[in-house]
């Protein structure tokens, strides 16, 4: 399916809502993350550059650049997944528990989405380069063919 824009895609939608699930638990465990700014800056940003990523490789408009946002997307939620799994493990984090569970689902979520879209974006441009040389290959046999014909 094409998207007009970037707010269209479910696996954009489905990454702020990562960013919301996040930013809440942030919030809700802020007691506990104070004690640890670099990591809750780490994870805030991380959470919201999954929706930033789509955005901007959305907005530069070439395969290329939607290839290549995709890849730093599933990035970005493997950095999210990573520090929950981290916080998830540490006891001060014990009241957290579900919600970081159910974080992390998400990402999981958001990870499928993103390898399925960048895959098909990634086929998409592969088999339409593959359709382009075979066009000109046809022009090219058919030339040949007008040639030898009129010669």
């Amino acid at each position: 399916m094409t998207y007009e824009r970037f707010e269209m895609a479910p696996a954009w939608k489905a990454s702020i809502e990562l960013a919301e699930m996040v930013l809440g638990l942030a919030q809700d465990a802020g007691d506990q993350l104070a004690s640890s700014p670099s990591l809750r800056d780490s994870l805030e940003r991380a959470a919201i550059a999954v929706a930033n990523h789509l955005a901007a490789g959305f907005e530069q408009g070439t395969t290329q650049a939607m290839i290549t946002a995709l890849e730093a997307a599933r990035g970005a939620a493997g950095e999210v997944r990573s520090m929950l799994w981290l916080l998830e493990k540490m006891p001060a984090y014990a009241v957290h528990r579900a919600a970081l569970a159910e974080c992390r689902a998400k990402t999981e979520i958001c990870g499928r989405m993103l390898n399925e879209w960048h895959d098909g974006v990634r086929h998409l441009a592969e088999f339409g380069q593959r359709q382009y040389l075979d066009a000109v290959r046809e022009e090219e046999r058919r030339r040949q063919e007008r040639e030898r014909l009129a010669a």
